[in-house]
């Protein structure tokens, strides 16, 4: 019997129930949106039916104490060292389900290579990049990273 097949056993009980069960074994993907403002606020406006809520937009202050489903973080990189340290420290100790969304007004690799960003917590955010470039009102043009 598989892991997945230990976890949820569809003869006891309903689709939703299993499919909600195996969401909460499935691990968490981050998303890196970068591209100019208005582009990443239009591509979440998209995205914010589809993400695990509640949903919580962290503006640098006090990060949440409560359990929730999706972290939304505006211009990551200009994210202080001790706003990092912070993100990283909280990420760490809490629920590992948890899906965050960073935006960036262009890519800040070279941040990371220059020390002002920190690695750990770059890796951490950037498990899928989306390059975005709004090509009409309704379209995207996305580079998978």
């Amino acid at each position: 019997m598989s892991n997945l097949e230990a976890a949820v056993s569809l003869s006891s009980v309903g689709w939703q129930e299993a499919e909600a069960a195996l969401l909460k074994r499935a691990p968490a993907h981050n998303l890196l949106l970068i591209g100019a403002s208005g582009t990443t606020r239009a591509f979440m406006d998209d995205l914010m039916s589809s993400l695990v809520g509640p949903v919580v937009c962290w503006d640098g202050t006090d990060l949440p104490t409560d359990s929730i489903g999706s972290l939304v973080i505006h211009d990551v990189a200009s994210l202080t060292p001790a706003h990092q340290d912070r993100l990283l420290e909280w990420l760490n100790h809490h629920s590992l389900r948890r899906c965050v969304i960073s935006t960036s007004i262009e890519p800040f690799y070279g941040h990371v290579e220059e020390g002002l960003f920190s690695d750990a917590l770059y890796y951490r955010l950037n498990t899928v990049t989306l390059l975005l470039d709004r090509q009409s009102d309704t379209n995207y043009v996305c580079d998978a990273a």
